[in-house]
């Protein structure tokens, strides 16, 4: 399929229609596409959707793409605003130190997070041991290093379905949920780590494992799947409902969205 969803957010979806963007509104019907703007490959990129009010009762929204420059070791960020329907000035920082023009650094595919005013994405490259950072208030891209104890990991081939960047419950901020074997933990920005066994509490098996499905930003909801079921699972406090049972593994993109009253 020429088809990928990059992420919901808003009650927008953001697909990539090869080799378009298409940005859906499923509630209103509305459909928008893009093109990319020059030097942001559509196999290459990933992307992000969000709404901004622009006064006088109208509603726009904003794409954010990011890309690894091939020829200049850098990182790219673009940012699209309906309300001019034009592509902003390319924003750069540079690839994570170290790393060699070969090191095939590269955006993940799974959808950003929206933390405060940034929105984070997972860098590979051989250790999988960064964070993207997209400022949307100063419109700036930086990158921030995993936790020590996460980038071991990651060299060890720790792959995307055991990460996601998270809000961090109490005050908010910036976390990050992995997963190991039958152990969920919680790493915050200020604190560390805090773990979860769910073995007992998911009635695993020792045939079963955790992957990470999807994450709901607005609920702070992370979906895990144990090769049998999948569960929807609230850490802060700890809340958990198994959705289905299904032994396939599929990447699911939670709808959310806002109604005012009286709808």
């Amino acid at each position: 399929s020429n088809l990928h969803v990059l992420g919901c957010r808003h009650g927008l979806v953001l697909i990539l229609d090869w080799p378009q963007l298409l940005v859906w509104d499923p509630v209103a019907g509305h459909q928008h596409r893009l093109a990319y703007p020059p030097g942001f490959d559509p196999d290459k990129s990933n992307g992000a959707v969000l709404r901004s009010a622009a006064g006088a009762g109208e509603v726009h929204f904003q794409v954010v793409l990011v890309v690894v420059s091939d020829y200049e070791e850098k990182l790219l960020a673009c940012v699209y605003s309906s309300e001019t329907g034009a592509w902003g000035s390319l924003i750069s920082t540079p690839t994570p130190s170290g790393n060699s023009p070969d090191s095939d650094t590269r955006v993940w595919w799974e959808p950003a997070v929206l933390v405060g005013d940034s929105l984070y994405w997972m860098i590979a490259d051989t250790t999988l041991s960064n964070f993207l950072e997209f400022d949307l208030k100063t419109e700036s891209l930086a990158v921030m290093q995993l936790p020590p104890e996460k980038s071991c990991d990651a060299e060890s081939g720790v792959s995307h379905e055991h990460f996601t960047v998270m809000q961090a419950e109490g005050g908010g901020g910036l976390g990050l949920l992995s997963v190991s074997g039958f152990t969920v933990q919680l790493w915050k920005r200020k604190t560390g780590f805090d773990g979860v066994e769910l073995d007992k509490l998911l009635s695993m098996d020792s045939q079963d494992f955790l992957t990470i499905q999807g994450y709901a930003e607005d609920n702070n909801l992370v979906f895990l799947w144990t090769g049998r079921s999948v569960f929807m699972v609230k850490l802060e406090p700890f809340q958990c409902e198994k959705l289905l049972d299904t032994n396939k593994w599929d990447r699911y993109y939670p709808f959310e969205t806002i109604y005012a009253a009286g709808t």
